[in-house]
């Protein structure tokens, strides 16, 4: 069941709320972050905070005889956000546990990932070495052993979803014909871009993505910060481009990216990758992704997200990877 189906606006005093069954708050309950109201009459209500149970507090107001709960605008937000989450993490189910993965099962997950996306399984064997290679390093850093704990253990999803990333910028890096040298950069970018960004800053971006006024500014301002950091303290040992790529990985085609909102134009082929990438990853988990119907998948996101012409030949090797033809090939 999507719980959304059953939510219905209702307005109190001239504020709406949304009135949820709760049999289903029940069945949900571990998805209400913050707390909910209950009804007592037509205008009337009380809050209830999070604490102890819930879905015991639940059952305790169904037993006395509570049809539905209330939530504010605020509470739904973040109420639905995790559940769509949980709805589309499907395609990495593995990280619905919440232990502490090894960078071991970590590689199991991602080569089960391409092949439920179609990715020839032999880019596994070209990312897993510098992917190690990479950690090897972080981990022995002095300036990022400390975040990337952090980062790793409390932002696991996004973890691993980064790593993903690198996967598909090394496989278009691979069919558009750059060096193989680059395909380093690529994971380096992926691994760092986000690395001083914390569950509340994602939250703040996910529950209100087209409000940049209600992300963290911390959020707001990572892809600069981060570049800083690397030019700081890592200008040794990793190069200007990697630090180039990360400013830019927010960015989008059509110049509604951020921090600077570039238009396509501007964008080299590397930094194409990055956000093709992101912008692919982002658009996987938003969606229930199926391998018979993945030339719909991808003709949509392109058409929405990246049909700019200086992002042609990024868009025909993503279609390649995916051993599908583009649209406009079919057309000549």
């Amino acid at each position: 069941m999507n719980p959304s189906t059953s939510i219905q606006n209702i307005q109190i005093e001239g504020v709406e709320y949304f009135s949820f069954p709760i049999d289903a708050a029940i069945e949900y309950s571990p998805k209400i972050a913050t707390g909910f109201y209950v009804p007592l009459g037509p205008k009337k209500k009380v809050r209830i905070e999070i604490e102890g149970n819930i879905a015991q507090k639940l059952q305790n107001y169904k037993d006395k005889g509570l049809k539905n709960i209330l939530l504010a605008q605020a509470d739904y937000d973040r109420f639905m956000w995790r559940v769509k989450r949980g709805l589309t993490i499907f395609f990495f189910n593995e990280l619905a546990t919440s232990k502490k993965l090894t960078d071991r099962e970590v590689f199991i997950i991602l080569r089960k990932a391409i092949k439920v996306l179609g990715l020839k399984e032999d880019i596994a064997k070209i990312c897993e070495p510098l992917i190690s290679q990479n950690l090897k390093f972080i981990r022995t850093s002095s300036h990022l052993n400390t975040a990337f704990k952090l980062y790793s253990n409390q932002c696991q999803e996004q973890y691993i979803f980064h790593l993903f990333r690198a996967y598909l910028s090394v496989a278009l890096a691979q069919e558009a014909g750059l060096p193989p040298h680059i395909y380093d950069k690529f994971i380096q970018v992926n691994l760092l871009c986000d690395l001083q960004l914390s569950a509340a800053d994602y939250e703040s971006y996910y529950v209100h993505q087209d409000d940049p006024s209600k992300w963290t500014e911390n959020y707001r301002e990572h892809p600069k910060q981060m570049a800083r950091f690397i030019e700081r303290q890592l200008s040794h040992t990793i190069g200007p481009e990697v630090v180039k790529w990360v400013e830019l990985h927010e960015e989008n085609p059509d110049g509604s990216g951020f921090p600077f909102g570039m238009q396509a134009a501007s964008f080299d082929q590397m930094t194409s990758i990055i956000i093709v990438s992101r912008l692919f990853m982002k658009g996987l988990l938003e969606s229930e992704f199926s391998y018979q119907e993945r030339k719909s998948f991808l003709d949509t996101l392109v058409s929405e997200k990246m049909n700019s012409s200086h992002f042609k030949n990024t868009r025909k090797a993503l279609y390649r990877i995916m051993n599908l033809v583009d649209n406009e090939d079919t057309q000549l």
